[in-house]
């Protein structure tokens, strides 16, 4: 290496040193007289926490995308999306086109090109405090009041759960996760529910679906007393398990499962179907893995 090369490294070390004890300097010095240096405030339990809030008024969509965390949708009658232990400045969030949009997936050129909605760089303090961010859990947290006008939501995420609480919506769902759970619990979706799970289990709990489309290529799906007007579950290796609230008999139904089916707890080989003429349709398959219904 050169020796031009070597005092520029030193110099840039020594700099570095310094603007990282002025900023830890000022941050104890801001906290103790009670000034807020970040977007972000702390809650109790040592979260980084960011809030954004929108209008479903002026907006059509929401959309996520997220390397790892969790999301969260739920009923509330604030509009507002709270973001835990993600960087500010490093990650896109906003309202663009109709959209309310929160990743962490897309590269500088990318975000520069979606209109640099959450692209910012707020100073060294911000890099710095990023250090105590890496073992903490990070987490999307989305409230929409319910009856919102909104035509679609999605949510995808590589690494983490999916969790939908207490959330009724005319809007489109997408969900997908890579490596994680799917939730839903008393969720009331009178459009297209689509759940697509890589490698983890599905559970929906006391909701309604108009059109239910879930595939899980590993892992076990539940309903559990969740209505439906058409559903198709596709596993291609794991459980199913569906509780109806109304007897199988009522449903056109066609199940497969090669390590057997069982109807209240009578055995019905590996396929089954009721040949019953219903407006209310049941498709479910697994690959690998058994079945049990309870209705």
């Amino acid at each position: 290496m050169k020796p031009a090369s070597i005092i520029f490294l030193v110099v840039a070390l020594v700099v570095t040193s310094v603007g990282f004890f002025l900023c830890r300097k000022a941050e104890k010095q801001a906290a103790a007289e009670g000034v807020e240096l970040f977007n972000s405030s702390t809650d109790e339990d040592g979260n980084r926490v960011s809030t954004l809030r929108y209008d479903t008024d002026a907006m059509q969509k929401i959309s996520v995308t997220l390397n790892k965390g969790t999301v969260y949708l739920r009923s509330g009658e604030e509009q507002k999306v709270e973001t835990y232990n993600m960087l500010d400045g490093f990650y896109l969030k906003g309202v663009s086109t109709n959209m309310l949009q929160i990743n962490d997936t897309l590269g500088v050129v990318d975000m520069f090109k979606e209109g640099g909605l959450g692209l910012s760089f707020d100073g060294l303090r911000n890099v710095l405090r990023s250090f105590d961010l890496i073992r903490k859990e990070r987490s999307v947290v989305i409230y929409v009041p319910d009856g919102a006008a909104l035509n679609s939501i999605s949510v995808s995420v590589r690494s983490g759960d999916i969790v939908l609480e207490n959330l009724s919506t005319g809007a489109d769902l997408s969900l997908e996760t890579g490596e994680g759970a799917v939730r839903l619990r008393s969720v009331s979706a009178n459009g297209l529910l689509q759940i697509s799970a890589a490698n983890g289990g599905v559970s929906l709990t006391e909701g309604f679906a108009g059109d239910l489309r879930i595939s899980a290529d590993k892992g076990d799906v539940s309903l559990d007393n969740t209505m439906f007007k058409s559903a198709a579950v596709t596993v291609g290796e794991g459980n199913i398990s569906l509780a109806l609230p109304s007897p199988l008999l009522s449903y056109a139904a066609t199940l497969s499962a090669p390590d057997g089916i069982a109807v209240n707890g009578a055995a019905f080989g590996v396929s089954l179907s009721t040949g019953a003429q219903s407006e209310l349709t049941l498709s479910a398959k697994t690959g690998a893995g058994r079945m049990t219904v309870q209705g």
